[in-house]
């Protein structure tokens, strides 16, 4: 199997901070293209209600005063407050004030050896809070100059955030108006997404809503957290929480209009909890289905047993074909195929910065991209689609390795691999259909296999 590439384009600029404030945010498009970027869902699936908002999680807004910390205060003390505000339930603001996050403890480990009005990278500070975790704002403080012992960074780790993605890459920049969607529906979704904008000297006495000045341009660039959306405001519009206090803008919030979001706005990474520890239970809340679709549009059905598909019909090589999935909570999905060679091809992700984690609810995606198709090739006999759904990260390549090594019939070698790796479940606690390849199954499961054999004339 093989997959149809295209070509990405991919648009530079040079990184520097703020003269008039000290904005603090580095921007390089090679480091923000090097973050896995989120699976796009189908783009009908992107309808989000008029309006949503995060706000009521938000702490009281702060001022990074003449400091190059307004990425730490973007990804720590906004977005990783807000989500765990709302894990917590907590909308009150002196409650959401008690569990904020330190902006020194991620801005201390990431700018160096340098001063506290040297500038940082957004993805440094998610990266951070994604290996080391964050420690609350009580703690530790808004402090440049204190050190982050061992003892903080070992407090830090149940604070850590399960993931960040890309939401968009340079390849979109002729679509601008997709950044917009993309935002909206991690909002929808629970997510805050923090960003790097441009800076432009009209954002510091900007009221109401923030509308750049005809001609105004700036090489400066600066991290704020987007907290919620709304088609009527403003005929369209973006609230963002800022780090400069609550004397600034809206009491440190202010409105941008979509279209001019879409101009300032460099990157973009919705911020990922973990989800709530729960009880194990016999509820069947963990759901998927792939449907195997033709270029042509027609549904090739299928027809299997306890996980282990066919096709009813056979197919010839130049078969293009798409697995359209769909998802009824957050997983991990990862897919490859096998040929008649027993020939291993990764099929999703289909690059090592695409993100496997699926982290909407009810959603509605292509594999392995809405332009992309798998062909056919010239082989005989019949070819494999194994597919894993996992509540967990996998290491694909290993699983894969290890199913090279065994001997036997490939759903067989798939099971095998799986539980050497601890991932293999009591297939009875799987509710997998004959005629369709879809599954319920418990919250006791960890990970549920699929393997479909395309078979040939």
């Amino acid at each position: 199997m093989k997959l149809r590439h295209l070509v990405f384009l991919l648009v530079f600029a040079l990184p520097a901070w703020s003269q008039e404030r000290v904005a603090g945010c580095l921007f390089d498009p090679a480091r923000s293209d090097s973050v896995p970027f989120a699976t796009p869902l189908m783009r009908g699936d992107y309808e989000t209600p008029s309006a949503a908002s995060l706000k009521p999680f938000c702490p009281t807004p702060k001022d990074q005063g003449n400091t190059g910390t307004c990425t730490a205060w973007a990804a720590a003390y906004a977005a990783r407050t807000i989500l765990m505000a709302q894990q917590r339930n907590l909308t009150l603001p002196y409650f959401v004030d008690k569990i904020a996050f330190s902006p020194s403890f991620i801005y201390n480990q990431i700018r160096g050896n340098q001063g506290c009005q040297h500038g940082t990278y957004l993805v440094d500070a998610l990266f951070t809070l994604k290996s080391v975790g964050a420690i609350f704002y009580s703690e530790f403080g808004f402090d440049c100059s204190k050190q982050v012992g061992f003892e903080y960074r070992l407090r830090a780790r149940k604070h850590a955030i399960q993931d960040y993605r890309r939401l968009f890459s340079a390849r979109e920049a002729a679509d601008r108006s997709a950044i917009v969607r993309y935002i909206k529906k991690a909002l929808a979704e629970g997510k805050p997404v923090v960003t790097a904008i441009r800076y432009l000297p009209s954002l510091d006495k900007a009221k109401g809503v923030w509308s750049p000045l005809p001609q105004e341009s700036s090489h400066y660039y600066h991290a704020v957290t987007v907290v919620g959306y709304d088609d009527k405001q403003y005929g369209g519009a973006f609230e963002l929480m800022n780090s400069w206090g609550t004397e600034w803008g809206n009491s440190g919030f202010i409105w941008v209009k979509y279209e001019d979001f879409q101009s300032l706005c460099m990157e973009a990474y919705e911020m990922i909890d973990f989800p709530a520890k729960e009880v194990p239970s016999e509820k069947e809340s963990f759901r998927a289905s792939v449907v195997l679709k033709q270029h042509n549009g027609n549904i090739m059905k299928l027809s299997g047993y306890k996980g282990q598909y066919q096709t009813v019909a056979t197919y010839s090589a130049g078969t293009r074909f798409q697995m359209q999935l769909f998802s009824q909570e957050a997983m991990y999905v990862y897919a490859f195929g096998i040929d008649s060679q027993d020939q291993f091809s990764q099929l999703f992700p289909t690059r090592v910065n695409q993100s496997p984690l699926i982290s909407y609810a009810r959603a509605h995606f292509i594999l392995p991209a809405e332009d992309l198709f798998i062909e056919m090739d010239n082989a005989s006999g019949s070819e494999y689609l194994c597919l894993l759904f996992s509540r967990t990260a996998v290491d694909l390549w290993k699983l894969m390795q290890r199913m090279q090594q065994l001997r036997g019939a490939p759903f067989q070698r798939f099971k095998q691999a799986l539980q050497e790796h601890n991932l293999l479940s009591n297939s009875d606690l799987i509710k997998y259909q004959t005629a369709a390849a879809d599954f319920a199954a418990t919250t006791k499961i960890q990970a549920v296999p699929i393997i479909i054999e395309i078979r040939r004339p």
